[in-house]
């Protein structure tokens, strides 16, 4: 929670081959099934974010040196008229926009 009371919600992922315990790197799945697997994760999180409208939402990044080009990416596949986007270091950070 921020100073001001609003909570921070924290989006991350893991992929389980199927029946697997254990997620799998997903830096080793194909180009193209990663095409794929984008396109499911984005849709899921454009409708979170649609649906409940969080105040902030944390995108962990688990490589810091691939921020840069997540965070582009990111900014292509993910924009929310609704939300300010930024990034640091480990993170990006989507803040709902005051009305």
């Amino acid at each position: 929670m921020t100073d001001d009371g609003r909570f921070i919600y924290h989006s991350d992922f893991q992929l389980f081959p199927l029946g697997s315990s254990i997620p799998a790197d997903f830096s080793r799945y194909p180009r193209q099934a990663k095409a794929a697997l984008w396109q499911a994760i984005f849709r899921v999180k454009r409708y979170y974010l649609a649906t409940f409208e969080p105040d902030i939402v944390q995108h962990l990044i688990k490589q810091p040196f691939s921020v840069p080009q997540r965070f582009a990416f990111y900014c292509q596949h993910l924009s929310l008229p609704n939300y300010d986007i930024s990034h640091d270091r480990y993170n990006i950070w989507y803040v709902l926009k005051t009305k």
